[in-house]
């Protein structure tokens, strides 16, 4: 029912934001790339799959001192 109110892909993007923010940030990412699939100008879920990328650079970085 959420998907028929928002649009498929706007769910999916919905769904990654709030695992994201419950730090889930795996499963928010595999939203964020459902979203993508069905609508690629999606900029907000390309805007987030760089921060989670950002995220993953940092975390690598400070255990490779």
């Amino acid at each position: 029912m959420f998907a028929e109110t928002v649009g498929e892909a706007a769910a999916y993007y919905n769904i990654g934001v709030m695992l994201c923010k419950a730090g889930y940030w795996d499963e928010g990412e595999t939203q964020f790339r459902n979203a993508l699939e069905i609508n690629s100008g999606l900029l907000s879920a390309r805007q987030w799959l760089s921060e989670i990328e950002q995220e993953r650079t940092t975390i690598v970085s400070q255990v490779d001192y």
